[in-house]
């Protein structure tokens, strides 16, 4: 490790050795736990108290840290959930899970956190816990490997379909004006007799919003009874566009649930089952 990586000290062959610098933190099994009570008051955010905890006492992870903030913050008696947390590293057993980053881990202590309870398994001791992470990490990595090609490719296809099922939407959403097609050429058929040729546009009563006046575009190019089948036309269009676009979007959806799955599936799968997937 040269100077560009360690600015304190090198660590490469024949160097000086030196030792790490002191962090000069506190023991929390020996120090007093009024010094933690007091980080609480001072900081009643959890998430801010974790990390004043971290960079006051020894052997704090980011995850245990959080985890005895959010009890103390919500206990009744801080002082008594403070000496039972630390009370658990006694005789500590094992739990491992998937955090909230669907990162498998492990801890000493049961996890409150962003976790699924019955995600959660608990082991008699630290080695029993060791030893079934690294054999889950193992599993899950080969899968990964093995995998790669194959979540590579369901994760582009899924991509496709949701940028695809996003213009199927705004589609949709532009084919609700087919009943205003259809209205328009109805007032249009209705009134043909006050309409002139070569005129760009006309209001006319809607009867079916009370006759209140409805302004309506022309082609100055088209007869008035051209016009109105023109927007006919524009109705017809619209209406089987709906029908078909609503077809897409259920295919779109039911492929994306499927590619879901079989990720799902990728995710969870041991190296022997990728062959089934």
């Amino acid at each position: 490790i040269s100077s560009d990586q360690n600015r304190y000290r090198m660590l490469v062959p024949g160097a000086q050795y030196l030792t790490p610098p002191a962090q000069d933190l506190l023991n929390p099994f020996v120090a007093d736990a009024e010094k933690m009570m007091e980080l609480q008051n001072k900081y009643p955010n959890y998430e801010v108290l974790a990390q004043a905890i971290r960079t006051t006492f020894q052997g704090f992870g980011k995850e245990t840290a959080l985890e005895l903030a959010y009890e103390m913050v919500n206990a009744k008696d801080s002082l008594k959930t403070i000496q039972d947390y630390l009370a658990k590293f006694d005789q500590p057993t094992g739990f491992i899970y998937d955090n909230k980053a669907g990162k498998l881990t492990f801890a000493a202590v049961k996890p409150q956190l962003d976790v699924n309870e019955n995600d959660v398994h608990q082991y008699a001791s630290l080695s029993e816990t060791l030893d079934h992470y690294y054999y889950e990490k193992v599993q899950r990595d080969r899968v990964q490997q093995r995998g790669h090609v194959l979540i590579r490719v369901v994760r582009n296809e899924l991509k496709k379909n949701r940028k695809k099922l996003k213009k199927l939407q705004q589609t949709m959403n532009q084919t609700k004006l087919a009943d205003t097609y259809r209205v328009k050429g109805e007032i249009l058929t209705t009134y043909l007799h006050q309409i002139e040729r070569g005129i760009t546009e006309i209001e006319l009563p809607n009867f079916y919003d009370e006759n209140k006046l409805i302004k309506i575009s022309l082609s100055n190019q088209l007869s008035p009874s051209k016009n109105a089948q023109k927007y006919f036309t524009k109705y017809q269009k619209e209406k089987n566009a709906v029908r078909y676009v609503s077809e897409q979007i259920a295919k779109t959806e039911s492929e994306i649930n499927f590619l879901d799955n079989i990720e799902t599936q990728i995710d969870l799968a041991k190296p022997e089952d990728l062959d089934d997937i």
